[in-house]
């Protein structure tokens, strides 16, 4: 929850009942009749991930990891990864001063730092195409990585990350 008061202070709050579980993530259904698997109580309303008045000026979750590697407690293994957040820092950090107009500017932004930085490593990996298959690696390579509906590359660069990702995991997950 991100909020701003009429003081001029910003924060952001991730509140809720987060238990502290004896075994496991609850992730999978575990055998509850046990007892190992129960919960030891809940993590403290004051330890859960919060922002007020940060130095940077701005309150973002993108839903990026907020709290360090070092948080005592399992929050989720959900969290993606920092592209989103890095991208609207930078934005954010364009003008001391933000309006209506620079806000619009920023949701409007179809920049993919994912795709800007992912997207030379992937053609690094690319054994030599012709054809089709050449034609949109030439695509690629020029891309500069917006994410517009109008192009072509987004939908090539998503399927590609996909594929890879079936391709990396798959002899640990099995078809899904």
């Amino acid at each position: 929850m991100s909020y701003a008061d009429v003081d001029g202070n910003i924060g952001m709050y991730a509140p809720g009942r987060v238990p502290v579980r004896n075994t496991g993530e609850g992730k999978v259904p575990s055998p509850g009749w046990t007892g190992t698997h129960g919960w030891r109580g809940f993590v403290p309303y004051d330890a859960l991930p919060r922002a007020f008045n940060p130095v940077s000026g701005a309150a973002i979750n993108a839903n990026h990891r907020l709290v360090p590697p070092s948080y005592p407690w399992f929050l989720t293994d959900g969290w993606s990864a920092p592209y989103r957040a890095k991208r609207l820092h930078e934005l954010l950090d364009v003008d001391e001063r933000h309006s209506a107009t620079s806000f619009a500017r920023i949701q409007n932004d179809v920049l993919s730092l994912a795709a800007t930085q992912l997207t030379p490593l992937f053609l690094r990996h690319l054994r030599p195409q012709t054809g089709i298959a050449g034609e949109i690696a030439d695509m690629i390579a020029v891309w500069d990585g917006t994410m517009s509906r109008e192009r072509s590359e987004p939908l090539i660069f998503s399927t590609w990350l996909a594929e890879i990702n079936k391709a990396m995991y798959a002899d640990e997950l099995g078809p899904l």
